[in-house]
């Protein structure tokens, strides 16, 4: 588990949040209120990018606040807990950013990160964003070329019918003419 807080500016922290697990399901709740107050449904999210659990967007945090806040994982019988005391998080109010590093169920360090490392997270952020917007114009686009075809099958039908109602009219007309002669 890591995660980086990035200062933006004396007045704001953004804690971004990275588990590194098996793939069951995990989540942050915690003593506020955008970590829930407490209750894993309304907490923060993790979802996972392949290589760990990372929070989609980051969670901001007041510089001085302390925060409680422990990690919990989905499962089929519902919200397993870590064990333990609550984790403890004090926000330094300096203008720097930094990362929290460690494992479900042990311990946690917090460190600066260096401007490198800001860029390759944004990098892979972007990245991120750029593939899931791709994706979803892929989808749109088939979903378009699926419609066009239902659109063509409709088209085709109604033109069948048209041709039938038409030979149906002949018909009735030819039948009319032959009863007044």
């Amino acid at each position: 588990m890591s995660c980086t807080t990035v200062t933006e500016t004396k007045t704001q922290v953004r804690l971004h949040v990275q588990l590194t697990s098996p793939p069951d399901g995990f989540g942050m709740t915690g003593s506020t209120s955008a970590l829930g107050m407490w209750k894993p449904e309304a907490g923060l999210a993790l979802e996972w990018n392949g290589d760990a659990w990372v929070a989609r967007h980051p969670l901001v945090v007041a510089p001085e606040e302390s925060l409680e806040f422990k990690f919990v994982q989905a499962t089929s019988e519902g919200m397993v807990w870590e064990d333990g005391p609550n984790r403890a998080l004090d926000i330094p109010n300096v203008d720097r950013d930094f990362k929290l590093s460690g494992k479900f169920n042990a311990d946690m360090r917090l460190s600066i990160v260096s401007a490198s490392d800001r860029q390759v997270e944004q990098s892979k952020a972007d990245q991120d964003r750029a593939a899931a917007e791709q994706a979803a114009a892929a989808a749109w686009k088939r979903r378009i070329e699926d419609l066009g075809g239902q659109i063509a099958a409709f088209e085709e039908d109604l033109r069948a019918k048209r041709e039938r109602h038409a030979l149906a009219l002949e018909r009735r007309e030819a039948c009319a003419e032959r009863l007044r002669r």
